[in-house]
Formats: C-alpha cells, sequence, structure tokens
C-alpha cells in the first residue's frame, strides 16, 4: 500500500495539469473565435428594439455597429449617401491607412465606355476609394504622362501609389491592390465611387478663310431703288 500512494498522487496530478491544459486551450480556442467572429447590431425600426445578430440588417436599415476582430465601426449609410465622400463614411480604418500610403487613381476618357466602367467595377467591388481623372485637354493629358511616365495614354490606365498598370487587366489591377494592402472585397455598408459628372470640352472655332473674315463695322448694304411691279 505504500508503493501504491505516490503512483495515486502521480497520476491524479497528471490528470489535473492535462485538465488545466484542456481548459487553457478552449479558452484560447473560444477568444480566437469570438475575435474572428462579425458581429452586427442595430435598432429594429418597427419595434424599436436592439438587434445583434452574425449576419448583415435588412437593407433598409442605415445606421449600423459593427464588430470585427475586437474592433467596433459605426456605419452610417444615411450620412454616407448626403456626402460627396461617400466611400470615406463606411470605409474602415485599416483601409484608410492604406489609401493614406497607396492613393489610387484612375484615368479615363469620355469615349471609354464598356472598358473604363469595368475598371470602376473592380475597384469598387473590393470597396477601394479612388479618383477618376477624365482626360480631356492638353493640360490633363500632359499630367497623365508625368503621373504615369507613359507617352501616349492607354485607358484605362490605374495608378496604385506609384505603381501603373497601363489598359484593363483584372489579374495586373488585382495583383497592385493586393500588394498595397487592400481588401479583396467591399465591406458592408460601402458605397461604389461615383463618376465625375464631366462636360466635354468645346474645341476652339477654326478661324475664318482669308477673304472671308466679315467685320462687325462693315457698312450694311444699300437699299435698292428698284420698283417692284404690281
Amino acid at each position: 500500500m505504500q508503493h501504491r500512494f505516490p503512483c495515486i498522487l502521480h497520476s491524479s496530478a497528471a490528470r489535473g495539469t492535462l485538465t488545466a491544459v484542456a481548459a487553457f486551450l478552449f479558452g484560447v480556442s473560444f477568444l480566437a473565435t469570438a475575435q474572428a467572429q462579425t458581429t452586427y447590431r442595430w435598432v429594429d425600426p418597427a419595434t424599436g428594439r436592439t438587434v445583434i445578430s452574425d449576419m448583415p440588417p435588412p437593407p433598409a436599415i442605415k445606421k449600423v455597429e459593427i464588430s470585427r476582430g475586437g474592433y467596433v465601426e459605426q456605419v452610417d449609410k444615411a450620412a454616407a449617401s448626403t456626402t460627396n465622400n461617400a466611400p470615406a463614411a463606411s470605409t474602415s480604418y485599416a483601409v484608410r491607412q492604406v489609401a493614406a500610403k497607396y492613393p489610387v487613381t484612375l484615368y479615363t476618357s469620355v469615349n471609354c465606355g464598356a472598358t473604363c466602367q469595368t475598371g470602376r467595377d473592380l475597384l469598387n467591388k473590393r470597396g477601394i476609394p479612388f479618383t477618376e481623372k477624365v482626360l480631356q485637354t492638353t493640360e490633363e493629358i500632359d499630367a497623365f504622362r508625368k503621373a504615369t511616365g507613359s507617352d501616349s495614354p492607354m485607358l484605362p490606365t490605374v495608378l496604385v501609389g506609384k505603381e501603373v498598370s497601363r489598359g484593363f487587366e483584372s489579374g495586373a489591377w488585382n495583383s497592385l491592390l493586393d500588394m498595397a494592402g487592400y481588401p479583396k472585397t467591399a465591406p458592408y455598408g460601402s458605397k461604389p465611387v461615383p463618376m465625375p459628372v464631366v462636360t466635354p470640352a468645346i474645341p476652339d472655332k477654326p478661324p475664318a478663310a482669308p477673304g472671308k473674315a466679315e467685320s462687325a463695322d462693315a457698312a450694311p448694304a444699300p437699299a435698292s431703288d428698284a420698283v417692284v411691279p404690281r
């Protein structure tokens, strides 16, 4: 009997240690799961009650509190829709940090058509804030050449920080955005960047042909003395 007690005590200590380790691992796993989970909190306008769910609220809900990875973000879609900087109102802090370091500029033209729209859609689907510049004047084209190092515009062109991709190619565009650290999908509540309102440039009136210039001081033609027969 005297030889069994040390074994029993040793076995009990081992079981206690294993139990403590299992409890610790369970706690770590639970904490990691809780931090990775996204929770949405909003007020139901019909009942006035606060709703907490792991699913996004209905589209009619304008104000949402989103908890993700230990961070809490307030999204106000109503305020975002009434400002000129709609993407910034629903863009996360992490994305704003990336945008400050690697700003995205999209170069297009009024005649770019479906290809430029495809480029806009790619940026908007990833929830990326960007500035669109529509090239029309000589000054704008010169500024484009200076910014991108390109002699001739190949539109659309995207500039991510200082890296350039000429022409639309989804793989090249996504690669630049991934390297900069932008998200792959737009977060809930993000608004697409609206197309800029552009008035097509009116070309200057060509000069009049020699000998056909009109003078504002020209004397009117003399009245005719001819009698119209009745």
